[in-house]
């Protein structure tokens, strides 16, 4: 029995008419072009929203990460990244956790 409840994140809407979440890598936290803003987008490109600040923008792709059990990269201006693996193991995807 398959339940499905209103989707908790943005990225949720993508994998709902197929019953299932995408598989993701990894979300990222990127300046934009202007290093006006941040924005968050899965590894596949596409965009989950804008933030003014990059601590802004790494707490709204906190959640996401976590849900989908995948890591987070932030890309600094300087060309550093910042890695933070939210992974979970094959026994806590079998059940849910």
């Amino acid at each position: 029995m398959i339940l499905i409840t209103a989707p908790s994140s943005k990225l949720q809407y993508f994998g709902i008419w197929c019953g299932v979440l995408p598989m993701v890598a990894a979300i990222h936290v990127v300046p934009d072009d202007n290093f006006d803003d941040w924005v968050v987008r899965d590894d596949k490109g596409c965009e989950l929203g804008h933030y003014p600040t990059r601590e802004n923008a790494e707490l709204a792709a906190q959640p996401v990460a976590r849900e989908l059990g995948t890591m987070l990269v932030v890309h600094l201006p300087d060309g550093r990244t910042s890695c933070t693996n939210f992974a979970r193991g094959w026994l806590a995807r079998l059940f849910g956790w």
